[in-house]
């Protein structure tokens, strides 16, 4: 059985450190992140790049994506992109289903940390210049995201918010353990 994770939510609230954090404690999970690719691809932010760039960097996703779907045996695959709206998510979604007609499994993790939070986190990490960029792409997130359903194709979507860390077990569908491993901040 293949698992597929999406994770949903607006830049900076959290959704690359929290897969970076599962990923270290499990490496067996395929991690696939559009931002990284994009950073591989341009040097630069992802942030600082246009729609070509990042439409260039959604299809290595996507050849990553096939690679890891095509691979014999289960596997749980987490891709960190953001996903704002049913559009995106349908297009994912569907290339999931057309590489592996065999995936049993796709959820969705949608990130809610409060937006003061994670921009109090920005703001000591990268300090008030990217505070103020991730506020503003905020702002357009909250403008046309789409509220994510089920009825998108997801067998469960779970929300995630960082001042409230959940424990592994109950972030996946069983698969491989049900192990209780708590995640850290």
């Amino acid at each position: 059985m293949k698992e597929v994770i999406l994770t949903v939510g607006p830049q900076g609230a959290g959704k690359t450190t929290f897969c970076e954090k599962i990923i270290q404690a499990h490496p067996e999970i395929k991690y696939i992140s559009r931002d990284a690719i994009l950073v591989e691809m341009y040097d630069v932010s992802p942030h600082m790049l246009g729609s070509d760039e990042c439409e260039l960097g959604l299809a290595k996703m996507y050849d990553e994506l096939q690679r890891e779907l095509e691979e014999p045996g289960d596997t749980r695959i987490i891709i960190d992109c953001w996903c704002a709206t049913k559009k995106e998510r349908k297009a994912i979604i569907e290339r999931i289903k057309f590489f592996d007609e065999g995936t049993h499994t796709i959820g969705a993790w949608h990130f809610i940390t409060p937006e003061e939070k994670y921009l109090e986190w920005w703001e000591v990490k990268y300090g008030p210049a990217w505070t103020m960029t991730v506020a503003m792409n905020t702002f357009a997130y909250r403008q046309y995201a789409d509220k994510i359903e089920h009825s998108e194709g997801f067998n469960f979507i779970k929300e995630i918010n960082l001042l409230k860390p959940p424990c592994f077990v109950h972030l996946f569908t069983p698969l491989v353990t049900d192990e209780e491993i708590p995640i850290r901040y």
